[in-house]
């Protein structure tokens, strides 16, 4: 009996640091990816311009968060800078999934499309503003940066 209440305590005791779930101080962070995420490594981090099949450019971004309540989709907006202009904005639903290998939860293939033409993105360095809101209310927001390469050009 003892070791059945001892396996329980000691459930609930990794269950309190589980990233997958809500409880706990939430986190956010900006990536790229289509099928996964990849974090945003140093200076000078570039990100691929796709050109889209309606005639739009965009890029493909993805997040990373612990501690939101996944339960439900995330409400979230995404916006680009370049030279301090706001050129593109995103206001994708969130469908956070539980990594339990990375410790997280990550979404991806999230399009931010620019208000711009690719002669204009091209290594062009561009800061992304991320904020998400899960189900129950809690917030987080988070920055990235990048630098647009277009190989069309």
């Amino acid at each position: 009996m003892i070791g059945l209440w001892l396996g329980l305590g000691l459930m609930a005791a990794c269950e309190e640091d589980d990233p997958c779930l809500p409880e706990g101080r939430p986190t956010l962070e900006i990536g790229k990816g289509t099928l996964a995420f990849t974090p945003m490594a140093e200076e000078g981090y570039t990100i691929g311009l796709v050109h889209g099949p309606q005639g739009g450019y965009h890029v493909e971004l993805a997040v990373r968060t612990t501690h939101l309540d996944g339960s439900d989709f995330a409400a979230s907006v995404f916006r680009g800078f370049v030279d301090g202009e706001e050129l593109a904005v995103a206001y994708p639903y969130l469908n956070l999934r539980c990594n339990e290998g990375e410790g997280t939860q990550e979404d991806y293939g999230i399009l931010l499309i620019f208000d711009a033409q690719p002669e204009d993105l091209h290594l062009a360095s561009v800061i992304v503003e991320a904020e998400a809101e899960d189900v129950s209310g809690q917030h987080v927001t988070a920055e990235g940066h990048f630098i647009i390469v277009d190989d069309t050009l």
